[in-house]
């Protein structure tokens, strides 16, 4: 019988996996919509798995002209080679139909993102960012007191992005 992995364990297997199946530069929110439509993650559980495995060494975020994108390390793919068995078959195949199904989307797609950094002098400094293919069409960085506040920003960027967008060029247009 299998021995499965289970908890944070999972979480962070399936992240990886995840990452080694596209065929392009995937963002972190391309991997969050496919395990969280599968419903294998769940947003908590995924914000604080990439935070670990990035700590971890296990993956990079590589800057690119439309965002940052997500990279298995060395030590990633090492990790994935070892414990990959460890996830069920089913899902490991739901992930891969899933990139299948969904990677024309994934890459014509607004790929909006964020980032959280600590700031020089306290506090954080988050980046909001939209992007269509590889052209940037809105950039806002903002410092904040509090990581909660820059969290609670930073998951309500998706569905408020359109309405940010659309406020700041109707302002910034009138004479």
């Amino acid at each position: 019988m299998p021995i499965f992995a289970r908890g944070d364990v999972k979480a962070k297997l399936l992240i990886l996996f995840f990452l080694r199946g596209v065929s392009f530069d995937a963002t972190d929110d391309h991997a969050y919509r496919c395990l969280f439509e599968l419903g294998l993650l769940d947003y908590f559980t995924f914000r604080n798995s990439i935070y670990e495995l990035e700590q971890e060494g296990f993956i990079a975020e590589v800057p690119r002209a439309f965002g940052q994108t997500c990279k298995l390390t060395r030590d990633g793919t090492s990790a994935l080679d070892m414990f990959e068995e460890s996830l069920p078959l089913s899902e490991r195949k739901a992930i891969l139909a899933y990139i299948e199904e969904h990677t024309d989307e994934m890459l014509g797609q607004t790929l909006l993102t964020s980032s959280t950094e600590p700031a020089d002098k306290g506090g954080y400094i988050v980046t909001f960012t939209a992007s269509e293919g590889n052209r940037i069409v809105l950039e806002i960085k903002m410092q904040l007191a509090a990581e909660e506040t820059a969290m609670l920003m930073r998951k309500n960027w998706a569905k408020q992005s359109g309405f940010i967008y659309d406020t700041v060029y109707e302002r910034l247009t009138k004479e």
